[in-house]
C-alpha cells in the first residue's frame, strides 16, 4: 500500500488492530495436533518457517473479526534472541537465521492481508536479549533494529511497530533505526505498570528484567523520547499489574502529556491477563464483554487505535469492532 494512506486511513475514523498473537498460535497449534499440550515455552518466530500455515490462519482470523492492522510474528526474531535460544551458535549465523524468519513472517502477513489491511512489521524489545560480550553493545543493537526494519520493509510491511519498549534509549535507537529505512509511519509503544513512589496514578516502564537498570522511567519521558525519535503514532502496548481502569488512566495521560503533539495519534493494546476478574476465569463472552465495554471510553478519550495483546482473541477483536463501528456511527465518523 502507499506510504501514507495508513496515516490517511487513521485520520479518517478510528481503527482497530489485531490481538494476541502467541495465545492463538497456543490454541491453534493444540488443536493441530502440532503441540502436545497448551503450553507457552516454544519459539513462535520459528513457525514462520515450519508451520506458516498456522500463523496465516490466525492472521486471516483477526482480518474476519474486523482487525485492519494486523502485526507481523516477529515479537521475538531477532539475532540475539536466536542466540539465547540456542538456535545459533554465532551472531552472523543467528542474523542470518532472524532475516530469514523476519522476511517469511512478513511475507505471510502481506499476501494473507492482500491490500485489505496494512501490515505493521513488529520490532519487540531486544537489548533483554543481549548477553555476554553483547550486553549493552549499542553500535550492534542499532545494527540489529536497522536489519529488522529493512527486511520487513522489502519483503511488504507498511509501517512498523515497536513494541515491550522498556528502556528509553533502546525506544530512540528502533525508532531512528527505522526511520532510516524508508519514510514510513512508525508506531512506538512502551510498556509500562504502576509506579510505586508517587501513588496509583504514577505509570513507569516495566522492569521485566532485574538486570535492566533503565526501567522504571516516567511516562511523559518515554512519550518524550520516542516522538523526538520521529514516531508518528505513540502509545502503549501490553502492560504489567495494569487492569482495564489503569489503562484508560493510562491513556489519558498519553493523550495529555506535554511531550505529545496535539494531532499524534495513540494506540493502546491492552492485554486480559490482568483484568479485574482472572481471564483464566472467564468464559469468552465475558471477556468480550469485559473488553468492549471500555471501546467507547478509549475512544471518548481520543484513542485513534485500538487492539489486544497478551490474553486477547478473535473473538473479541470482533466484538471490539462491533462497538467501534457502533461508536463511529454515533459521531458521525466514516465508518471501519
Amino acid at each position: 500500500m502507499p506510504i501514507n494512506s495508513l496515516m490517511k486511513r487513521i485520520a479518517m475514523a478510528p481503527i482497530m488492530c489485531d490481538g494476541a498473537m502467541k495465545t492463538q498460535l497456543v490454541a491453534e497449534g493444540f488443536r493441530r495436533g502440532l503441540i502436545a499440550t497448551r503450553e507457552y515455552t516454544f519459539s513462535t518466530a520459528q513457525w514462520n518457517l515450519e508451520h506458516p500455515e498456522v500463523v496465516a490462519a490466525v492472521h486471516q482470523s483477526y482480518l474476519e473479526a474486523g482487525s485492519e492492522l494486523i502485526l507481523t510474528n516477529t515479537f521475538k526474531a531477532s539475532a540475539f534472541h536466536m542466540l539465547n535460544i540456542g538456535h545459533s551458535k554465532t551472531l552472523s549465523h543467528a542474523a542470518h537465521e532472524s532475516v530469514k524468519l523476519i522476511d517469511a513472517a512478513t511475507r505471510i502477513a502481506r499476501r494473507t492481508c492482500g491490500d485489505s489491511a496494512f501490515v505493521l512489521g513488529d520490532i519487540g524489545h531486544v537489548i533483554s536479549h543481549m548477553q555476554g560480550p553483547y550486553q549493552q553493545d549499542m553500535k550492534l543493537l542499532g545494527e540489529e533494529f536497522k536489519r529488522q526494519a529493512q527486511t520487513m520493509r522489502d519483503a511488504g510491511a507498511d509501517a512498523i511497530i515497536v513494541e515491550y519498549i522498556a528502556d528509553p534509549h533502546e525506544m530512540a535507537m528502533a525508532v531512528t533505526a527505522s526511520k532510516q529505512v524508508a519514510d514510513w509511519p512508525v508506531i512506538a509503544t512502551a510498556v509500562f505498570t504502576k509506579g510505586t513512589e508517587s501513588g496509583l496514578n504514577d505509570y513507569r516502564t516495566h522492569r521485566s528484567d532485574q538486570t535492566n537498570e533503565v526501567a522504571g522511567i516516567k511516562l511523559d519521558e518515554m512519550i518524550r523520547v520516542a516522538v523526538e525519535a520521529g514516531a508518528d503514532v505513540i502509545g502503549a502496548h501490553c502492560g504489567s499489574l495494569l487492569n482495564l481502569t489503569d489503562y484508560l488512566t493510562l491513556s489519558k495521560q498519553i493523550i495529555d502529556s506535554p511531550y505529545r503533539p496535539e494531532h499524534m495519534p495513540v494506540l493502546i493494546q491492552p492485554n486480559v491477563l490482568e483484568t479485574d476478574k482472572p481471564a483464566s476465569n472467564m468464559t469468552q463472552p465475558e471477556q468480550s464483554q469485559v473488553l468492549t465495554k471500555t471501546v467507547c471510553q478509549f475512544l471518548d478519550l481520543g484513542v485513534r487505535i485500538l487492539g489486544g495483546c497478551c490474553g486477547t482473541t478473535p473473538q473479541d477483536i470482533h466484538a471490539m469492532t462491533h462497538a467501534m463501528r457502533g461508536y463511529c456511527k454515533s459521531n458521525n465518523a466514516s465508518s471501519i
